[in-house]
């Protein structure tokens, strides 16, 4: 096209109007810039439907610690503090503390049924409900009995939630950001317990509980309110308009793209049924994806167990008061929850940038080095105590390093993984497996150690936990598989030869 004409100068820019003659659906298709197909779009209510489940996550935390401040208020003469007439016994201290982990296993195992059936949603907004009512309950009474039945059905609902938030999760996000808001939705557990920490020893037992209740509560009325079905549970209930429309919400997308996607997951699905005929426990042991899936996952599980952080979490005081520093161990305790805040924050920046794989794999090798260095520290002050005297903030150091280190690879990316190799036929099941098995690995392991420290010290506590660490990062280097970014049925082919290679 020739620029001079109508006597402009050569080095003059003129407006050129360019009419298409080509036709206007194929138009608006190539030339919409401003939203490309298949870019990786991330939208506001998306993230707020997924992270909103942080709320019902700070109960959580603050449920795990619930113990450490309410028992000494339990076990007071002063009327002020107790809400009892009477200071509790040792076996009702006992009774409180197995509750709530009774009830996250009957929680977990109860629900995998039910989700399947009624979907994601409204398992997590029953669950939510059913954990603030409890920690009301609690709050307003004045009985033990009731005090043994709300830490219960509290329980019950961690149990529940651990089973069913993977689930809307992976069904709600897409294949580029499911991982990423998989470890997001972990955050608000270690807030939870940090404002256990700071606040639960200050206020009074109704207070207490009532704070426990409010962001339960809260994140309840969210989902009963504002937050859609899964578009995943529709299209398998036949509802596809419905889906059509909550992905337009959920998703920046085009029509055709939003088409695309209903598409994707009908394919999905019915490749799912076809190559998974079975459900439940049979399909899962029939099934060699499913297997295979489950061991992935599983493992992944068990190694926050076993790598030390569930059971020095539950030890940190005496821990921190072995190591002789200076600030008291409430302190270094609540310096520890806040690092861990930061570490469960930071997975999901090193899951986006690394993968699931590859953040699990520097995490849990490198937290083996800060761990067998503290238990060198311990080692040598058991021989000499007068030579470690210009070191102690070497152990305190080393296990904060150790714990930052570690839950970014263990605490939050399980989740994604076991998000990511599980199909949707089997994943209530499973998941109710893997919460059982880790559950009862982590309580072994918070048990052993105390027995273990009384018989072969702290030192070769640690040096266990460090080469467990070691065996963990070979099991994540050999045996789990990098999903980034790859879609179900790639996953499952990867998980197909996955002990083939």
């Amino acid at each position: 096209m020739d620029c001079c004409t109508n006597g402009k100068s050569p080095h003059q820019l003129v407006e050129v109007v360019y009419k298409s003659t080509i036709r206007d659906d194929y138009t608006t298709r190539n030339t919409h810039k401003l939203h490309p197909e298949n870019s990786n779009w991330k939208t506001v209510y998306l993230y707020f439907c997924a992270l909103s489940s942080n709320l019902a996550q700070m109960t959580c935390g603050l449920m795990f610690a619930w113990i450490s401040p309410m028992s000494i208020k339990l076990l007071s003469n002063n009327t002020q503090d107790n809400p009892l007439a009477t200071p509790i016994t040792t076996m009702q201290l006992s009774l409180l503390g197995a509750s709530q982990p009774m009830g996250t296993f009957v929680g977990a195992l109860m629900v995998a049924n039910i989700c399947d059936l009624y979907g994601s949603k409204r398992c997590l907004t029953v669950a939510y409900s059913i954990m603030a009512i409890s920690m009301t309950v609690v709050a307003f009474s004045s009985s033990i009995t009731v005090y043994y039945l709300g830490l219960f059905f509290c329980g019950t609902t961690m149990g529940a939630i651990s089973v069913v938030l993977p689930i809307f999760v992976g069904e709600i996000a897409e294949d580029h950001n499911r991982s990423k808001i998989s470890c997001m939705v972990c955050t608000g557990c270690p807030v939870g317990t940090v404002l256990c920490y700071l606040i639960g020893s200050y206020v009074s037992f109704r207070c207490f509980n009532s704070i426990c209740a409010v962001p339960a509560a809260l994140n309840a009325l969210c989902f009963l309110f504002l937050v859609p079905q899964t578009p995943v549970y529709l299209v398998k209930t036949s509802n596809p308009a419905a889906a059509r429309r909550v992905l337009g919400n959920v998703r920046n997308k085009t029509g055709k793209e939003i088409g695309e996607e209903i598409e994707k997951i009908q394919r999905d699905l019915r490749e799912t049924y076809e190559n998974h005929s079975k459900s439940g426990c049979t399909g899962i042991l029939t099934d060699r994806c499913s297997r295979n899936g489950l061991v992935v996952a599983l493992g992944c599980y068990i190694l926050f167990a076993t790598s030390g952080v569930s059971a020095f979490t539950a030890y940190l005081q005496p821990i921190f008061d072995a190591a002789g520093s200076s600030l008291s161990s409430s302190t270094l305790a609540v310096i520890a929850a806040v690092l861990q805040v930061i570490s469960y924050a930071s997975a999901s920046a090193s899951v986006e940038k690394w993968g699931t794989r590859n953040t699990m794999l520097y995490a849990v090798s490198s937290s083996c080095v800060p761990l067998a260095l503290t238990g060198l520290y311990f080692y040598a002050k058991a021989i000499d105590p007068g030579t470690m005297k210009g070191y102690v903030w070497a152990p305190v150091g080393g296990l904060n390093l150790f714990m930052f280190l570690n839950v970014m690879g263990t605490a939050t990316v399980p989740l994604a993984v076991m998000n990511e190799v599980l199909v949707d036929r089997v994943k209530a099941t499973a998941n109710a497996v893997i919460v059982v098995v880790s559950g009862i690995a982590m309580t072994l392991a918070v048990f052993s150690l105390p027995l273990l420290m009384e018989r072969i010290g702290l030192a070769w506590c640690l040096w266990l936990y460090s080469m467990n660490c070691l065996i963990g990062g070979a099991f994540i280097y050999f045996v789990v598989p990098d999903t980034r970014g790859k879609s179900v049925s790639e996953i499952q082919e990867v998980l197909f030869n996955l002990f083939a290679r």
